[in-house]
């Protein structure tokens, strides 16, 4: 009686084709994002990487990429904390690593990445694959720094003028000033940001001055 054997047969052959669909999947998805796809291989210390990965490592094929090379090319400043935050969620057996660092590309300059990871553990509860996918966030942090410089710089302007100077948004309510209203009010900051511009003036003043 070969029935059981045969049930196990097809068991098996669908389990194969199962998985072989989940991978080809996996690989769709892979080269369809823009995203840098990577899956480390914890027990060979290799890396896998997608289209996106390899140019942003700029390296033609991810086969003789490993952990090391990976690590080795993050900026000096975050290297220890990346290491120290995948050493942290590997021991403790935290499944979700997220990450912003910069990392060194092969022209020599930097991008600023955002990395979201999924560590695989075993039955033993040890760390065996993980699974990320990084996202060129360079562009985004500029603006960022641009905006700040831009604000510093008006702010020091502002901080010039020798008279009291504010700015008011379309609700009445204050957007910008400079030091000397906090001074000759004598509010803070915090103060000033939400109180009702109508409340500096007395009551008479205050009717007249109501847009």
């Amino acid at each position: 009686d070969i029935t059981e054997r045969n049930k196990s047969i097809e068991k098996l052959e669908a389990s194969e084709q199962a998985l072989k669909i989940s991978n080809e999947r996996f690989l769709l998805v892979a080269k369809a994002t823009n995203d840098a796809v990577w899956d480390w291989d914890l027990t060979t210390n290799k890396i896998w990487g997608n289209e996106s990965f390899c140019k942003i490592m700029g390296i033609k094929s991810y086969e003789d990429f490993d952990f090391e090379k990976f690590i080795g090319s993050i900026h000096p400043e975050d290297r220890e904390k990346v290491l120290g935050n995948f050493t942290y969620c590997l021991k403790n057996g935290i499944s979700l690593v997220m990450e912003e660092f910069r990392l060194r590309t092969k022209k020599g300059n930097y991008l600023t990445l955002y990395d979201k990871a999924y560590i695989i553990y075993d039955k033993d509860n040890r760390g065996v694959r993980m699974l990320g996918a990084m996202e060129d966030i360079t562009e985004d942090r500029q603006a960022e720094r641009k905006l700040l410089l831009e604000k510093e710089l008006s702010d020091s302007i502002i901080n010039s003028l020798p008279g009291v100077f504010y700015l008011l948004n379309r609700e009445g309510k204050f957007y910008r000033w400079n030091k000397n209203l906090e001074t000759v009010t004598g509010y803070s900051a915090e103060e000033i940001a939400t109180n009702d511009p109508l409340n500096f003036f007395s009551g008479s003043e205050r009717q007249s001055s109501r847009c």
